[in-house]
């Protein structure tokens, strides 16, 4: 009986500093948050991601060093762009004189013309619909920005 009083004290106390460490993250979060004004997220259909908040807030100089393009991609668009690279879907591609990246990239049905900017990340383009006249990084560019290897 013993025994099992000690082990539940001991995981009320682990729940206990998971929720005072977890709380004092979050303060912290929202003081960074707050400095950069970055604001909070209004509704569920809030649709920029916390990366892509922090990339608009740092000066371009900044975000060119401190993040690569995956990085302004939601989680998910990365994770499928990982896939797309693992899967091969990358067909071909080349550098160009400038410092871009160009390539093809077999999607869903299509192939996809894509373009990364490793210097402007915000500059790289896809023609597939989620990312064609938008400023916003798809699964396409994270598969090419990874087969090109380390930039």
């Amino acid at each position: 009986m013993m025994e099992s009083l000690a082990v539940a004290l001991k995981v009320l106390t682990g729940i206990a500093l998971f929720c005072a460490v977890s709380l004092l993250l979050l303060r912290i979060y929202d003081r960074i948050r707050e400095a950069l004004g970055i604001p909070e997220k209004q509704s569920p259909h809030y649709e920029k991601s916390y990366e892509e908040c922090l990339a608009e807030a740092l000066p371009e100089e900044i975000r060119q060093d401190a993040m690569p393009l995956p990085l302004y991609a939601a989680k998910a668009v990365r994770e499928r762009g990982e896939r797309y690279w693992a899967e091969g879907r990358v067909k071909r591609w080349h550098k160009t004189g400038k410092g871009l990246y160009k390539g093809r990239v077999e999607g869903n049905g299509a192939t996809y013309d894509v373009v990364v900017d490793p210097e402007h990340p915000r500059r790289s383009y896809c023609n597939c619909r989620y990312a064609e006249g938008m400023r916003r990084v798809c699964k396409h560019q994270v598969a090419l920005y990874i087969a090109v290897g380390p930039i």
